[in-house]
């Protein structure tokens, strides 16, 4: 949903208000229909109050027109264009960086998952300032990595659980022990600064893009990096994957579109040779 915001707009407008939380739903379908679908605002607000009305148990329209509103506000907003990231390059200049502290294989991999959430931010922010390319905001942000990540539940649990490390971590922990090394620092308020990238010029060199699907695999990569074989890469879609033996090629979605395809060939050919038979 937070990564495609253009798919997840046109499936509420299809099938209704889809998820609890009805504030992020009203909010991407106005940016969908205001900056996809370029609807008038008479129309939009008639489309997102229908929905309401429909899907809403107890809906009341005089409680909650403020609430809804101001979701259409915000999607109108010119600068809250739809979100659609369908992959991140992982630098090998960061992997390279990361390689070089001295801290344990697993915390290595928290490290790439920070710098994985810096970048997906940076994207996020650009992606909304699609219509002010040429701004100075919008060049800023271009040139500059926001260092600063914000530890909270939330984000301390998005960032836990896509480095793939052990349970016996507790991400707390890890980040008290990366602070007190100065890789990173606390500078209070739940915010924290990735001390590590300061400094560093903008990677060019791009080792691997990590696909939408996989954006809760980024110690994976990691894994792939320092030639762990026990992680691969499907050779017909690019996903990350966990191999069940050293003949496995692909995921086991390809892999189960290929046997498709190999036997729809054989019944091809098995057609085929009956015709020339009959002739």
């Amino acid at each position: 949903m937070q990564y495609n915001e253009i798919e997840y707009g046109k499936n509420i407008l299809d099938n209704g208000l889809v998820s609890n939380n009805v504030k992020i739903d009203i909010i991407i379908l106005s940016k969908y229909l205001y900056h996809i679908k370029k609807v008038k605002f008479k129309e939009h607000k008639s489309i997102v109050y229908d929905l309401c009305k429909r899907d809403i148990v107890d809906f009341n329209e005089v409680k909650h027109y403020k609430i809804i509103d101001e979701c259409i506000k915000k999607g109108r907003d010119k600068k809250s264009y739809p979100i659609q990231i369908n992959s991140i390059p992982i630098y090998y200049e960061y992997l390279k960086l990361i390689d070089s502290i001295d801290v344990a294989n697993d915390y290595k991999k928290v490290l790439l998952s920070l710098i994985f959430d810096r970048i997906l931010n940076k994207e996020k922010n650009l992606q909304k300032l699609y219509l002010f390319k040429d701004s100075e905001e919008y060049k800023n942000i271009q040139n500059n990595m926001n260092l600063c990540y914000y530890s909270n539940k939330k984000t301390n649990k998005i960032i836990f659980n896509s480095s793939r490390i052990g349970s016996t971590y507790k991400i707390q922990k890890v980040l008290k022990d990366l602070n007190d090394n100065n890789i990173i620092k606390d500078i209070g308020r739940s915010r924290v600064i990735c001390n590590f990238l300061k400094n560093m010029d903008i990677p060019n060199f791009v080792y691997y893009n990590i696909q939408r699907k996989d954006f809760d695999k980024v110690g994976w990569v990691w894994d792939l990096y320092k030639g762990n074989k026990k992680v691969k890469v499907c050779e017909k879609c690019n996903c990350l994957l966990k191999p069940k033996s050293n003949r496995t090629k692909y995921c086991d979605k390809c892999a189960r579109e290929i046997k498709n395809e190999q036997i729809a060939e054989i019944m091809r050919n098995k057609r085929s040779k009956l015709k020339n038979v009959i002739k």
